[in-house]
C-alpha cells in the first residue's frame, strides 16, 4: 500500500498539470483569435465617435460615365462591361519565393481599381479600360498608371487607356472588340 502513494501523487499531479495547460492554451488562443484594437495615430479613443454613412450619389465622374455609354454601345454582343473593379479581384499574386511578401503586394492591388473591366459573355476576363481624365496628370497618378500598367502588363490582361476622344478613336480597342465578335461567332458556329 505504501508502494502506491507515491503513484497515486504522481497521478494527481499530471492530471493537475494536463488542466492547468489545457486552461492556459484556451486562453492563449482566446488571445491570438481576438481582434486587434487599433488604435487612431493620435492616441485619441475613437470607440464612441459616431460614424456617418451616405451615399455618394454617383459611381461615376461624368467623363466616366460617358466613357461607359461609348464602351457600352462598342460591346454590345461581345460582352459586360463592370465599373469600378477593383485590380485585386482581376489579377492575382503569386510570390512562390516570399510568401510574406504577397499579403503586400494584395494590399498594394486592393486598395487599386481600374474604371471598367470587359468580361466575356461567360463572365471570362477580357480586357480592362482606364479613362484618362486630367486627375491623371499628377506625379501621383502618373507613378500609380506606369505601377498599374505594369501589373496588367504582366498578368496579360489588355489595359486600354485614353481621355474619352482617344477610346473612342483607339483602333487598337475596336480591332479588339472586333478579334472577339469574331471568336465568338466561331465558338457559335463551331
Amino acid at each position: 500500500m505504501d508502494q502506491m502513494i507515491p503513484i497515486i501523487a504522481a497521478l494527481i499531479l499530471l492530471s493537475v498539470a494536463g488542466l492547468a495547460w489545457k486552461i492556459f492554451r484556451r486562453r492563449l488562443d482566446a488571445k491570438a483569435n481576438a481582434a486587434p484594437k487599433e488604435a487612431p495615430e493620435d492616441g485619441t479613443d475613437t470607440s464612441n465617435v459616431r460614424v456617418d454613412y451616405t451615399s455618394r450619389d454617383r459611381l461615376m465622374t461624368p467623363a466616366e460615365a460617358q466613357a461607359f455609354r461609348l464602351l457600352y454601345r462598342k460591346l454590345r454582343g461581345v460582352g459586360y462591361l463592370c465599373p469600378k473593379v477593383r485590380i485585386a479581384d482581376l489579377i492575382s499574386v503569386q510570390t512562390p519565393d516570399a510568401p510574406k511578401q504577397r499579403l503586400h503586394e494584395i494590399s498594394k492591388l486592393s486598395q487599386k481599381h481600374v474604371d471598367f473591366a470587359v468580361m466575356s459573355i461567360k463572365g471570362d476576363i477580357l480586357c480592362a479600360v482606364e479613362v484618362d481624365d486630367p486627375s491623371h496628370r499628377t506625379p501621383k497618378t502618373i507613378n500609380r498608371d506606369q505601377f498599374v500598367n505594369s501589373v496588367f502588363d504582366a498578368a496579360n490582361i489588355p489595359l486600354f487607356r485614353g481621355d474619352l476622344s482617344e477610346l473612342d478613336a483607339h483602333e487598337g480597342l475596336d480591332e479588339f472588340i472586333k478579334d472577339q465578335l469574331a471568336k465568338r461567332a466561331a465558338k457559335i458556329t463551331a
